[in-house]
């Protein structure tokens, strides 16, 4: 299934092993401007309102570390304000610091009598931990403040979807869809749902409701792919699928049904790419999903989430591995590997400056590290600093004397060197 949709901010991935999106609800909410706060004064501080406002600003960077701690400072000036509860606790949920999140989602909910929002981002916290049946309680709640509200709706379908009960989910996305005719994710899913009951007609007839409200997101076209392909209409599967791994290359159902198509209509070589595509990107989506669990389970393994990045690098998803390696720093200084793979991220961007002082970092933490003393000759060079890029290339070799790449560099940087006027 296709791993990205494009639409609402602030996705939180729910549904152990399912495309799912659950919208975490953004933003500052309700502001209530007060002057003191005092014990039991939910009204928020004009200072307090500043940090909340630099909070928002900060995580809509992505820069979640910093965002919690301004919102902490806002806490600070207005401990009983529910607003600052609530963005503290997306920030923490954006973090991937769920425990946290849910504490302070609760909190929120205690200080601000039928707060929908916190309820239903509290939902998508639980529905993270896997903690199936409060999540289902949460949601109760929240249709039981707002029936209309869509996400919610949405939400528990995709509980009964993973628990096998097709017909509910489908009737909770159908309702979703029917409240927001433009809910993308609403309409995907009960596709999902339709094909599980094998309803092929009435799941394509779901996913072209995709297509309508957004003819650019993939997911739309991998559905109907997936239909047609079912259908034997391999043509046609054929081109939606290509559609679907134009939109997004990640998207691993579209290129196995690709694939898949293709080999059925004769072209096997094209085919077997398609497939072979397929095959590591499921094999990646494994890996990301196992090591999303395990970060849940142990939260402060600085360790995991550098891995995460790893795998998010290899496909190119450079924002969300910058994120992981952020996250493994903060938790572990001397995390060596994010250091180094966080400065390359920087020297791909050209922002040498900041590549060179994690390239200087990792080093110190590991003084054996060929690769990121040869990666900081490489930001040296580009920033015209012979001198350093060959003392650099020279350490690395030094570490690794076999290696003709890191000999190469260092030729041409003593050119370089000697050639200065």
């Amino acid at each position: 299934m296709c791993n990205r949709s494009r639409a609402r901010p602030g996705a939180l991935a729910g549904g152990a092993g399912r495309q799912a999106r659950l919208w975490l609800h953004a933003g500052l909410c309700a502001l209530a401007l007060g002057g003191g706060c005092g014990e039991g004064d939910t009204a928020i501080s004009p200072r307090a309102e500043q940090y909340v406002r630099l909070g928002l600003v900060l995580a809509e960077r992505r820069n979640y570390q910093e965002a919690i701690e301004a919102y902490q400072n806002a806490l600070s000036h207005s401990p009983n304000a529910p607003e600052v509860h609530y963005n503290l606790a997306n920030a923490y949920a954006r973090n991937d610091a769920l425990r946290e999140a849910v504490a302070q989602y609760r909190r929120a909910i205690a200080l601000k009598a039928g707060y929908t929002e916190a309820y239903y981002n509290l939902a998508a916290a639980l529905m993270r931990q896997q903690q199936h049946a409060e999540a289902r309680v949460e949601l109760a709640r929240v249709l039981e403040m707002d029936p209309h509200h869509a996400r919610a709706h949405c939400a528990t379908g995709l509980l009964l979807l993973n628990h096998g009960d097709y017909v509910a989910a489908a009737a909770a996305f159908e309702r979703a869809a029917q409240i927001d005719s433009q809910y993308a994710d609403a309409w995907y899913q009960l596709g999902e749902a339709r094909m599980k009951q094998d309803r092929p007609d009435a799941a394509r007839a779901a996913y072209d409701q995709v297509i309508r409200s957004d003819s650019t997101l993939a997911q739309g076209h991998d559905g109907l792919a997936f239909v047609l392909f079912k259908q034997r209409r391999y043509t046609e599967a054929a081109k939606a699928a290509a559609r679907a791994a134009v939109l997004d290359p990640l998207c691993a159902r579209a290129h196995h049904t690709l694939g898949s198509a293709l080999v059925r209509l004769g072209d096997m070589e094209r085919g077997e790419r398609a497939l072979e595509r397929s095959a590591a990107l499921s094999a990646q989506d494994r890996a990301i999903a196992m090591l999303k669990d395990s970060i849940i389970r142990h939260p402060d393994d600085a360790a995991l989430y550098c891995r995460l990045g790893v795998v998010y690098g290899q496909r190119q998803q450079r924002d969300e591995a910058r994120l992981k390696y952020e996250q493994a720093i903060h938790l572990d200084p001397n995390q060596a590997v994010a250091l180094h793979n966080l400065g390359n991220i920087y020297l791909r961007e050209r922002l040498t400056g900041n590549a060179v002082a994690l390239f200087r970092r990792a080093v110190t933490a590991d003084s054996s590290y060929v690769r990121a003393y040869n990666s900081l000759g490489h930001a040296h060079l580009l920033r015209g600093e012979h001198d350093l890029a060959l003392q650099a290339y020279g350490q690395s070799l030094r570490l690794d004397p076999a290696n003709d790449e890191l000999r190469l560099n260092v030729e041409i940087a003593t050119r370089l060197v000697e050639a200065r006027p």
